[in-house]
């Protein structure tokens, strides 16, 4: 049983700011704003939309896995019809030590989390369309937590050429997205070894990773399964080489519907700044 972390004090959503982030406050340490990186859309051509999360010095939200203790931050995107949504994207979180010596995975400070829309070559000129994100999260403090719930609106107009905007914020995190392992750019070749038995069993599974250079502290993080306990054994990296060993269990008398599970690698470069891979492990 996950341990409990705070004394949950009251209910509190912030107010959505008309202009700009709503001030950071013990009962409001979340500001959160939906933004793109476009003021108009081009038809036809990319472009990012996310919910920038502004965080209180000394407060912290949470990645997909909370870690021990702790909830996750979900953003649910709202777009109109015409446009193609990829999937959401999370930066790579960090983890952090909470009161007891629980751990946590999220994020301080800020983060955005984004997606990429595609909108069809055909649409008309000149329409303002409106974007929506329903958004929830739980920030936590040294003794307090305070859960935030948000519906945010932004409006984009179409336009014969797409005006950039905000991309020095959304390129700040852009290089902590995970890169998918098996993408041609990944700085590292995975083989994954393991069976699962899918009724009631478990199994364990050993992710063998070859870098082309030698990554710094390699974490691994696996997103939540509601079919799988998932217990890490052993990240061992020794020059260009880690072996990342976990155990997996079904739960009992479950079923297990979603048979691949995401996982991230976390490591640092040389200049010591943090990049992380996506996995996905499938089960047998």
């Amino acid at each position: 049983m996950k341990k409990i972390l705070t004394i949950m004090i009251g209910y509190c959503c912030l107010m959505l700011p008309l202009n700009g982030y709503a001030e950071l406050t013990d009962e409001n340490p979340v500001s959160a704003k939906l933004i793109a990186d476009v003021g108009d859309m081009k038809p036809g051509e990319d472009f990012r939309l996310g919910v920038h999360f502004v965080i209180k010095p000394g407060w912290h939200i949470y990645w997909r896995n909370p870690g021990e203790s702790g909830k996750p931050t979900t953003v649910n995107f709202e777009i109109p019809d015409d446009f193609i949504k990829y999937p959401i994207r999370y930066p790579a979180p960090i983890t952090f030590t909470q009161p007891g010596g629980v751990k946590g995975i999220g994020y301080e400070d800020q983060v955005i989390v984004s997606t990429i829309l595609h909108p069809a070559k055909d649409l008309k000129l000149g329409r303002r369309l409106e974007f929506n994100a329903e958004v929830e999260w739980l920030a936590c403090g040294q003794d307090l937590c305070v859960p935030g719930k948000e519906r945010l609106t932004t409006h984009l107009q179409l336009g014969p050429m797409a005006h950039p905007k905000n991309s020095d914020l959304f390129d700040q995190f852009e290089l902590q997205i995970p890169v998918n392992v098996n993408a041609q750019e990944s700085p590292a070749l995975a083989s994954i070894k393991g069976k699962l038995v899918t009724m009631g069993g478990d199994g364990i599974y050993t992710i063998y990773l070859s870098w082309g250079e030698p990554p710094g502290d390699v974490e691994w993080l696996a997103a939540p399964n509601p079919s799988l306990n998932i217990h890490p054994i052993a990240v061992e990296t020794k020059g260009t080489r880690t072996r990342i060993k976990f155990r997996a269990s079904v739960l009992p008398g479950v079923f297990l519907n979603n048979k691949v599970m995401d996982t991230i690698v976390i490591y640092k470069l040389n200049d010591d700044s943090r990049r992380s891979l996506y996995i996905p492990v499938k089960f047998k």
